[in-house]
């Protein structure tokens, strides 16, 4: 709403009484108390009797993503896990907070100074209690400061970072503070990237919370909603040109992600080459490593390496070879490379009007998840609930 109103900060108040006709809550409120007042009448000729089912199926109308998402907010809810947000000072950060604590999704941890995210919901009209709704990591004096700088030295301490310089970082940068809260069991999960650089965030939960193993590389996955449903994209920001066994291991771990959805997967593997019309490097490459996950995952319907075309027009695919172990429309694309994915990505969301959801990072030994610096509220809100999701299904 507050794009709507030119970025104006609308709270109640003697300036803010009557509700704005964008005000995404009326759509909720207002055919609800409708309904009861018919009911309550004897107007209404069929009464409702479900009506916070009601009220959910009016939300996912105001919101695109309520209904994609809703499973999984459902499975998070009442999670009573700590996540821990590196960016709270954020205007941004702290609207998708607040609605992690009202559908009771996790504790949120907030990086930040008590001052500063006071203002902030003050300046908002939020309802965020610090120490009550939230726990807070004042940089400037939190109880864990020599712990997570001694830890962090040693860490680092062989990559150029001095004893000195960990005790600023400890200090100063919000990222490697969330982290060490992660890694050191003080929170369960974590979501930073709404300010500063996707590469600079993930150097460091790299450093610090590590990859899984070897044979497992850190891979996003994100997800675009279209009418026709989902489409999720991989890798778009990691890994600027990686190899086969790269490309295998972040498909493995996307398809494990559309699992989690309830969605099957159907995996295309893209590449400018279709079905073997280029014998260039990028074809190869991506020939390869189909020929690897077709043969480890035989009931999957995966495929490649293919034109975008040929992944999401089955019949077309048809004419081009007429023997595919990929069957409907594809639903995850595997990027031969950082480029080509990272502009797709722009594309289908500028001019298909794709609603982002993601990236959601998997590969770390960690929980962890790095937001696009456009990141709406909801789209912290949407990543908060998958990651709380993901750790309780995991525990289970």
């Amino acid at each position: 709403m507050a794009l709507a109103y030119d970025g104006q900060s609308l709270k109640f108040g003697p300036e803010y009484i009557i509700p704005k006709p964008f005000d995404p809550r009326l759509f909720e409120r207002v055919p609800v108390a409708v309904v009861e007042a018919a009911m309550k009448t004897g107007v209404a000729s069929r009464p409702i009797e479900d009506l916070d089912e009601y009220r959910r199926t009016l939300s996912k109308h105001v919101n695109r993503s309520g209904m994609f998402m809703q499973p999984v907010i459902n499975a998070a809810t009442n999670s009573g896990l700590k996540l821990v947000y590196s960016d709270a000072e954020n205007e941004t950060v702290i609207r998708a907070v607040q609605t992690v604590v009202d559908e009771a999704i996790a504790r949120p941890i907030l990086v930040g100074r008590p001052s500063a995210l006071n203002e902030i919901i003050e300046d908002l009209g939020l309802r965020i209690r610090l120490g009550e709704d939230v726990d807070v990591i004042n940089p400037r004096s939190y109880d864990k400061y020599e712990e997570y700088s001694r830890d962090y030295h040693q860490i680092a301490g062989r990559n150029g970072v001095s004893v000195e310089r960990s005790s600023v970082l400890l200090r100063t940068d919000s990222t490697v503070i969330a982290a060490m809260a992660l890694r050191n069991g003080d929170a369960d999960g974590m979501i930073c990237g709404k300010v500063g650089r996707f590469t600079d965030h993930f150097q460091t939960l790299r450093s610090v919370i590590g990859i899984q193993g070897s044979d497992v590389r850190a891979s996003t996955l994100t997800t675009l909603l279209f009418d026709d449903g989902p489409l999720f994209l991989t890798d778009c920001f990691i890994d600027l040109d990686p190899t086969v066994d790269q490309i295998v291991s972040k498909t493995l771990l996307g398809i494990e992600q559309v699992r989690q959805f309830g969605i099957t997967p159907r995996v295309a593997l893209l590449s400018h080459s279709n079905f073997g019309s280029s014998n260039a490097p990028s074809a190869r490459k991506m020939r390869q490593a189909s020929e690897i996950l077709r043969e480890r995952l035989p009931d999957v319907e995966i495929d490649g390496e293919m034109h975008s075309l040929t992944a999401l027009d089955s019949a077309y695919r048809k004419t081009i070879y007429d023997d595919s172990q990929l069957q409907g429309k594809a639903n995850l694309l595997v990027f031969p490379g950082l480029d080509a994915a990272n502009i797709a990505l722009g594309l289908l969301r500028q001019k298909a009007n794709g609603l982002l959801i993601g990236p959601y990072m998997s590969g770390l030994k960690r929980p962890a998840h790095i937001m696009v610096n456009s990141a709406t509220p909801r789209a912290i809100f949407n990543v908060s609930a998958l990651a709380a999701a993901e750790i309780l299904s995991k525990r289970d």
